[in-house]
């Protein structure tokens, strides 16, 4: 080992080794260690592991997480809608017995006190499958259902005994939420109707779709809502609306093929086509010069989903009106007439490429025109000048209202409407002021008459050189055309 010279290392058990033996008074005597108890085990005082601490978070956020799903998701619709009363105490009790082991193995110095909590929390969860027991009524393919008995379940049973076959059909179905409604609507003393749509076959992914064009094309409620059945199969209750059973399954059309009305339960049968939602190849969609462009786009029209129509109506306004004249107008002018649609601007456009012959186009614009204007709502530029187009005189309030806010972006279409407009101008020509009576000048210029020579005469007296100048043009253009 390494040397040290003497004194460097202060060790009672070096003292054998001197040549000169120590005196006995030199060497203490040995000191017995006292025990005063058994050493502690580690657990007890170290800090818990975070390895613990999660462990107890994940048994705690589970069971609050069960109690959320058994609260909320045993509604009709609802994820545990169809599955059994026994299965949702299953459900619970694993829960809560996963949720104990965790609370024990996160609190070693409290095993006791964290599994006593896990107990009550754990009875708690078990509890609530016997206050929330809707939709615990088990959903079958086939066969008739059980329901169990409620309040407005009893208020049905005192009616007349239905068919058999009418019975099963009910089963089969799942129309308990259908029930609900129409009982909800009766009580209330509400004039609205509440149907069923039996929708087979319909994909996941394709049920928001489906609900918004129902809600949009009916005016329903917006709390309609589909329920899942077996077999991709969902029952859509369609609340809130003023239409018979028979329109109903008109516009459900869309979605595929009317298999069968029910009327004794008022529900319509859809076999839904899933495929009508895909889009078409959207090299053929934008290629004008193919073959199958206008048959695609035509059918992109007639597709549920206001998007695939809003880029289909702005392709066809740029492309030239070939085939299907007749079949893309008619499809147009139902579309501006639809509400929920934003697009009506990119419509009136392409009526004015498509429309075929003159006349209904400008009609239904005139009407979203006036509806806009009633709801103090912006009127697009695009569905005046299609008004203009057709030659409807009807337009002439609408454009003289909007002309009066804004007569540097509506004069232009307001002296095409014509002659027409001359009798409204003469008439609001006395009050005007500034910048309208400018304006107003140039459009009597533009469709003035006979009638239009002494209110332009009138207005010499106090003009400026500006408005002289003016006059002037327009009473020699109204001359010129009247020598002509």
């Amino acid at each position: 080992g390494k040397k040290f010279y003497p004194g460097e290392r202060k060790d009672p058990r070096l003292n054998r080794f001197h040549r000169v033996p120590l005196s006995a008074g030199s060497v203490s005597p040995p000191i017995p260690a006292v025990t005063y108890a058994d050493a502690p085990k580690p657990a007890s005082f170290e800090p818990v592991s975070p390895l613990r601490v999660l462990a107890g978070a994940a048994g705690v956020a589970g069971m609050v997480l069960m109690a959320l799903i058994l609260m909320f998701g045993a509604n009709r619709g609802g994820v545990l809608d169809g599955m059994t009363m026994g299965n949702r105490l299953v459900m619970a009790a694993f829960t809560g017995l996963m949720g104990v082991v965790a609370l024990a193995f996160a609190n070693p110095r409290a095993r006791i006190k964290a599994i006593g909590v896990g107990v009550l929390l754990t009875a708690g969860l078990v509890s609530l499958p016997f206050f929330f027991t809707e939709g615990s009524v088990p959903l079958r393919s086939g066969g008739p259902m059980v329901f169990e008995e409620s309040e407005s379940e009893s208020i049905v049973q005192d009616e007349p005994e239905v068919d058999p076959r009418e019975s099963e059909l009910r089963g089969l179905i799942g129309t308990g939420p259908l029930e609900d409604e129409i009982l909800r609507l009766k009580t209330e003393g509400s004039t609205r109707k509440a149907v069923g749509l039996w929708l087979r076959g319909l994909r996941a992914s394709n049920r928001i779709l489906v609900r918004d064009y129902l809600l949009r094309a009916l005016g329903a409620d917006p709390q309609s809502h589909p329920y899942p059945r077996s077999d991709n199969d969902y029952l859509m209750v369609v609340t809130g609306i003023t239409q018979t059973l028979e329109e109903v399954a008109e516009v459900a059309g869309a979605l595929g093929k009317v298999a069968k009305v029910y009327p004794e339960i008022q529900v319509v049968e859809i076999t839904v086509d899933n495929e009508s939602f895909l889009e078409g190849p959207i090299e053929k969609l934008t290629d004008n010069k193919h073959p199958a462009f206008y048959d695609l786009n035509k059918r992109e029209l007639e597709s549920i989903n206001l998007s695939r129509v809003s880029k289909a109506v702005k392709r066809l306004a740029d492309a030239e009106p070939k085939v299907y004249r007749s079949d893309i107008s008619r499809k147009l002018i139902s579309l501006l007439g639809e509400p929920g649609v934003d697009f009506k601007g990119d419509i009136c456009s392409a009526l004015a490429v498509w429309s075929d012959p003159p006349g209904p186009a400008g009609e239904a614009a005139l009407r979203e025109a006036a509806l806009l204007m009633k709801a103090k709502g912006q009127v697009p530029e695009s569905m005046i000048a299609l008004i203009v187009k057709e030659g409807n005189p009807g337009v002439v309030p609408i454009l003289d209202e909007l002309w009066s806010e804004n007569p540097t972006r509506w004069e232009s279409l307001y002296g095409d409407v014509g002659p027409a407009a001359e009798a409204t101008l003469i008439e609001r020509f006395p009050s005007l002021e500034g910048s309208l009576r400018y304006s107003a000048v140039r459009l009597l210029g533009r469709v003035g008459g006979v009638e239009s020579l002494p209110v332009l005469k009138s207005a010499e007296a106090g003009a400026d050189a500006e408005m002289k100048v003016l006059i002037e043009n327009a009473t020699s253009a109204i001359r010129n055309r009247r020598a002509r």
